[in-house]
């Protein structure tokens, strides 16, 4: 006889964003936004898969963005 329990814990997509960019911030202090400037980005996370690597995060932290005209 085998008896096989169990716990789960679920967790959404948002406490991941907030759980990665917490990680981001412990890892790298200096990267986190002042929250003065309030032209500053919210860090963005987005998520991927591929089969070599697996489950991936890349965490935006800063864009910019310019306007290119041609001549």
């Amino acid at each position: 006889m085998e008896l096989i329990s169990s716990k789960e814990v679920r967790v959404n997509q948002r406490e991941m964003v907030e759980a990665i960019i917490s990680l981001v911030f412990k890892k790298k202090p200096d990267l986190r936004p002042s929250g003065i400037d309030q032209s500053e980005m919210l860090p963005q996370v987005n998520f991927g898969f591929d089969f070599k690597n697996g489950f991936n995060a890349v965490v935006t932290l800063e864009s910019k963005r310019e306007e290119v005209t041609k001549p």
